[in-house]
């Protein structure tokens, strides 16, 4: 890649904005598996843009309070806004519930609501935002998170471990009201399920389509789905489709069960949304493959694999976002994820998946070229690797793709559809109630010209004084904005003296530990050298009592050898006698 390269991750969202990708938190490498630490936040206080013009990475610093849900949470964009739910905190069973908005103009976090108790604390779950009734709502269905402390009758929890739920819980949140609603639901609604993925279908406002994840099957609660579900929302009632194999005719294809794959809707010029789905896996095993369902808001669903190379498909925890380059050329662009599985042995002949995070830089970022053609499908122009982006052709596609676009937007301004023109005339009526204002301004300014004649010095004086008092607001805000700044810094200084004491703290225990060890160790010389002192003074005398009795015993031989000697001697003279005599 050029310029910056983000860290490596997993479990995260690159939502976009304009021409601009924005990644934040996820799974890291150097990611504390604490609840909150200062390293931790000095990590979630970064967001990483990737600038498609340029093809850079860079990173900003935000300011606010980051959430602490930081990997499989739930996203979603409003205008230059995004959108943060839920998410595991990365240790132990820890979920959250907060719904946090980053603003990505100011680069600001703020809170849109207090941890509320009747909120599931959960992630891997899905996030859309919907508009209706002149209202725009964000829909949060599903995931698996810590024991509820408020059970909705409506819909399913499963406990798949201890702490562990599972469910299909759904939430409504008014963004102009700030206001959290549990909605009803009918028809046939999705089990409880996580680790799936959920895309608007953009034309239609208020629909949004759901597939695969883990489910509970027959008490097996790590079944993989291929479940498709369309869902409609209103105010207070979430209306659910499932689609069956049979609803989506093409040879006879139905898609593999698969979670932890990545989605993206395409919205083309005179084409009908299209889901994108690529990756995931299966019983720990890669699902290597790239859907398209086609026609999804049309009632004649299709479902058709692409060709993309394994270095494309072979992911899952990766984040997927289509780009709209033209009105027949869309970019997906992939980002991050975890490879294949490698087996770690636990002990005692059991090996458990371990997962790895995809390294390799060509295969961090990659594009794919999707072209509408004139069989009126999608089809994959090119593939683009991580280091495609350096070269002059990227530039020169770029290029040409942002002059189309121009030309697409001037189009659009010229030949306005419906919707369009009734915005026209909305921002028309506006302007001639700002003219009849300004009319009523104007005739207001003529009738007080003489008597402003009078008091023009007066004038002079408050006009000075309107100046004096923006000043003085500018100021305040300034005053503010270094106040927020040094309180941080009063933060981060008090954290670290706080580190520093812990780190004094533990340095004195350790010398303390070290000067009792260091004692022990020289009593333990002084016991051990008293202890050889006495083996040598009892092996001396050992040895000398052994040297007695061997001298005694050579003595007794000696006598017992002299003995011998003189009864042969005196035997032998006696047979001599006998023999001369």
């Amino acid at each position: 890649m050029s310029g910056k390269s983000f860290k490596i991750r997993a479990e995260h969202k690159a939502p976009v904005i304009g021409k601009s990708l924005y990644l934040w938190a996820g799974s890291q490498l150097n990611l504390p598996k604490v609840h909150d630490s200062l390293q931790k936040r000095e990590l979630t206080s970064t967001v990483d843009v990737y600038q498609l013009s340029t093809a850079d990475w860079s990173s900003h610093l935000t300011r606010g309070t980051p959430p602490l849900g930081v990997i499989a949470y739930s996203c979603t964009t409003s205008h230059s806004n995004i959108y943060y739910f839920g998410g595991w905190c990365g240790h132990d069973h820890c979920y959250h519930n907060m719904l946090n908005v980053l603003n990505t103009i100011k680069m600001e976090w703020t809170s849109c609501s207090n941890a509320e108790q009747s909120l599931m604390k959960k992630g891997y779950g899905g996030m859309i935002s919907v508009e209706f009734d002149g209202a725009e709502y964000l829909v949060i269905i599903g995931g698996k998170g810590s024991t509820p402390t408020v059970y909705h009758p409506q819909f399913q929890y499963d406990q798949i471990k201890d702490g562990v739920v599972r469910t299909n819980e759904q939430l409504l949140y008014n963004v102009s009201t700030e206001q959290f609603t549990v909605p009803s639901i009918s028809g046939q609604c999705c089990l409880p399920t996580d680790s799936f993925i959920i895309e608007k279908i953009t034309t239609t406002g208020n629909r949004g389509v759901m597939f695969g994840g883990i489910v509970a099957v027959n008490g097996d609660g790590t079944t993989s789905t291929n479940s498709v579900y369309i869902f409609s929302v209103t105010h207070s009632i979430i209306n659910w489709e499932i689609l069956k194999p049979g609803a989506i005719p093409n040879e006879g294809l139905w898609s593999m069960e698969r979670c932890y794959h990545a989605s993206a809707i395409i919205n083309g010029d005179s084409t009908s949304p299209t889901l994108v789905v690529i990756g995931g896996t299966k019983r720990n095993q890669l699902v290597n493959e790239c859907l398209l369902f086609d026609s999804i808001t049309t009632g004649q669903y299709s479902c058709r694999k692409i060709r993309l190379p394994e270095s494309v498909t072979g992911r899952y925890y990766h984040s997927l976002t289509a780009v709209t380059m033209s009105p027949h050329c869309v970019w997906l662009v992939i980002v991050g994820g975890c490879k294949e599985f490698e087996w770690k042995d636990v002990g005692g002949g059991k090996k458990e998946p371990w997962i790895t995070y995809i390294t390799d830089t060509n295969r961090l970022i990659m594009i794919i070229e999707l072209v509408y053609s004139e069989a009126g499908e999608w089809i994959v122009q090119s593939v683009l690797d991580g280091n495609y982006p350096t070269s002059k052709n990227y530039q020169e596609k770029y290029q040409s793709y942002s002059k189309t676009r121009t030309w697409w937007m001037d189009q659009l301004i010229e030949n306005p559809t419906e919707r369009e023109m009734k915005l026209q005339r909305y921002i028309q009526s506006l302007h001639e109630d700002l003219q009849v204002a300004h009319e009523s301004k104007v005739s207001l300014q003529e009738a007080l010209v003489e008597a402003n004649k009078q008091v023009k010095g007066d004038d002079f004086m408050r006009s000075v004084l309107e100046e004096m008092r923006q000043e003085k607001e500018k100021l305040i805000e300034e005053k503010q904005i270094i106040t927020e700044d040094n309180e941080k810094l009063k933060l981060k200084v008090s954290n670290n003296e706080v580190f520093i004491t812990e780190i004094l703290k533990e340095k004195t225990q350790i010398e303390e530990k070290k000067q009792i060890i260091t004692e022990d160790y020289e009593k333990l010389k002084l016991k051990i050298a008293e202890l050889l002192e006495e083996k040598e003074e009892q092996y001396l005398k050992e040895k000398q009592i052994i040297i007695d009795d061997n001298q005694n015993l050579i003595s007794e031989k000696d006598k017992v050898i002299a003995k011998l000697t003189s009864q042969v001697e005196e035997q032998s003279q006696n047979e001599k006698q006998i023999i001369t005599g």
